[in-house]
């Protein structure tokens, strides 16, 4: 329990009853809907057929966070015994939350030390090779070009597609991806999709990208574009639709079911529709 403080009320619970209430809040159920995104997405990821790029979008609630968390549990769960040879820890599937830019557009280099950080790898070792016949070798020139548009750094991306390799990561889940189209005036949208592309071209990595219906403005960005990306729609469930009342009520009948309490199953389950 609660107080209007959010300050939590479970230390007035018996030992039977708290842990009646956390096995509640821990329990999740699987759903029509649910179970078929999971099936589609699943597919997606153990046989990409050459697909660039996923785009997973539905409304707000809905539960793509919930089916992507527990994507990423049972993908990392198991290592093959040929990634237990690597002095790396493997991680198959690296889920990343996309944060929107502190600015008018989506910081690329911030997304890369995210995903390092998330890795493990704080550090890396910087090494340099310089041409002889070279009149100018010291000094660098920072990029004013459409690097510099997104904030980008061909070193860290470098770095960061290396770590990729060492970690065996096949499959990156890009959370909250509508942050990608957070762009500056007379940047186009085809730079982010390309930059995606190109990759997953480099690294052979699936990226699958979560949000809500902002990301459709992806999906037809030109002809080769859309042919290399696949889409899958995590919709509501629809009230007129009769199959999908059934698969409603299914589901919150079991989550009634879990309720710590004394419920009356049958006669909260007659106020489904409201």
């Amino acid at each position: 329990m609660m107080d209007q403080h959010g300050n939590s009320h479970d230390h007035s619970l018996s030992d039977e009853a708290r842990a009646r209430l956390h096995r509640f809040k821990a329990y999740a159920t699987s759903h029509t809907v649910l179970s078929e995104v999971a099936k589609d997405l699943k597919r997606a990821i153990t046989e990409p057929a050459g697909f660039a790029y996923v785009l997973l979008y539905g409304p707000s609630g809905v539960g793509k966070t919930t089916l992507i968390r527990q994507m990423e549990r049972t993908h990392n769960a198991s290592p093959r015994i040929s990634e237990l040879q690597s002095p790396y820890v493997p991680v198959p599937l690296l889920l990343l939350e996309t944060r929107p830019p502190d600015g008018t557009t989506f910081n690329r280099a911030e997304y890369y030390r995210s995903a390092l950080r998330q890795l493990g790898e704080q550090t890396y070792e910087r090494r340099t090779l310089v041409n002889i016949d070279e009149e100018h070798v010291w000094g660098h020139k920072p990029d004013r070009g459409k690097g510099a548009k997104f904030h980008d750094s061909s070193e860290l991306r470098h770095v960061y597609e290396a770590a990729l390799q060492r970690r065996g990561v096949q499959t990156i889940i890009l959370d909250e991806a509508q942050h990608l189209l957070k762009l500056a005036s007379g940047i186009k949208l085809i730079d982010q999709l390309d930059w995606l592309k190109s990759m997953t071209n480099t690294t052979g990595v699936l990226h699958i990208l979560t949000g809500t219906y902002e990301l459709l403005a992806m999906r037809k960005l030109n002809g080769q574009t859309a042919r290399r990306g696949l889409e899958l729609h995590f919709p509501r469930y629809h009230y007129q639709h009769q199959p999908d009342q059934e698969a409603f009520q299914r589901a919150l009948v079991t989550l009634l079911g879990q309720v710590p309490l004394e419920t009356d199953v049958e006669a909260l389950a007659q106020y489904w529709c409201d």
